[in-house]
C-alpha cells in the first residue's frame, strides 16, 4: 500500500476462510491498525470502508509512521480516498510525504476517459486500474484481461505479474486461517493474501533490509 511497501495488515477474524463477515447495508467499517518495522513499533494505520449513494464503495486510508533507526529519522504520512463501483475504481486522490517528499495524485473519470494527475501533470491511463492500497483482490476478469497498477503514493505507473501461489494457513490474531497466497513481481516484489471475501488480510515485504508489519488492533461498525 505505501510507496516503499512497509505495511503488512492482518484483520480479525471469524472463521477459517471468510474471516470477516462483510458489512450490512448502509454500516460503515473503521479498522485501526499498529504498524510495525522490524518488530518494532512506527506507527498507526486507519482503513474506513462504507457504501456509497450509487451502489459504490469508499475506501479512506490514512497512515502515519515514524522510525529511527542510529542517527536516521523516517517518516511516513499518507491520505488517500478511493471510489469503486461495480469492481472497477472510478476515482482516487491522496497526499502522501515520504521521508519529505511530497506526492499528490488523484484520479477522475471524465468522458470515458482516466485521467491521472501527478503533482500537476497529467496523463491518460487506459484499461482498469488497480491500487497499491492492495485492499481488495481485482475481480478475476480483472485479473485475466490484465490491469494498471498504480502507485497510490506517486501515483506511478507499476510493472508487475502476479502468481496465485494457493491456499495457506496463517496465524492472524491468535488463530489459525487459510488464506489465499498471491505475490506480486517485478517493479514491486509483494506477499498477499486474501480471504474469501476477497479482502487483503496480510502483506509481506522487505525494503531495504527492513521487515514490515502491520497489525489489526481494533475493529468496528456503525450504521
Amino acid at each position: 500500500m505505501l510507496k516503499r511497501q512497509f505495511i503488512t495488515m492482518i484483520f480479525a477474524t471469524t472463521s477459517c476462510f471468510y474471516l470477516l463477515a462483510s458489512a450490512s447495508a448502509g454500516e460503515k467499517e473503521t479498522r485501526l491498525f499498529s504498524v510495525y518495522i522490524d518488530n518494532k513499533p512506527a506507527g498507526n494505520y486507519q482503513m474506513q470502508i462504507e457504501p456509497t449513494v450509487n451502489n459504490g464503495v469508499q475506501m479512506t486510508a490514512k497512515a502515519n509512521v515514524a522510525l529511527r533507526v542510529l542517527l536516521v529519522n523516517y517518516r511516513y504520512q499518507f491520505q488517500g480516498v478511493e471510489l469503486w463501483k461495480e469492481g472497477r475504481l472510478q476515482s482516487f486522490q491522496s497526499n502522501c510525504v515520504d521521508d519529505g517528499k511530497k506526492y499528490s495524485v488523484s484520479l477522475q473519470n471524465k468522458d470515458n476517459q482516466q485521467i491521472l494527475v501527478k503533482n500537476n501533470q497529467s496523463e491518460l491511463v487506459k484499461g482498469d486500474i488497480w491500487l497499491s492500497t492492495y485492499w481488495q483482490l481485482p475481480s478475476q476478469q480483472i485479473r485475466n484481461n490484465g490491469f494498471v497498477l498504480i502507485d497510490a503514493d506517486t501515483g506511478k505507473s507499476l510493472k508487475i505479474s502476479m502468481d496465485k501461489i494457493g491456499l495457506e494457513k496463517v496465524m492472524a490474531l491468535g488463530q489459525t486461517v487459510e488464506l489465499m497466497h498471491y505475490r506480486l513481481k517485478g517493479d514491486v516484489k509483494v506477499d498477499l493474501w486474501y480471504d474469501g471475501s476477497n479482502r487483503l488480510i496480510r502483506q509481506e515485504s522487505i525494503e531495504d533490509g527492513h521487515k514490515m508489519l502491520m497489525q489489526i488492533s481494533q475493529l468496528q461498525r456503525t450504521k
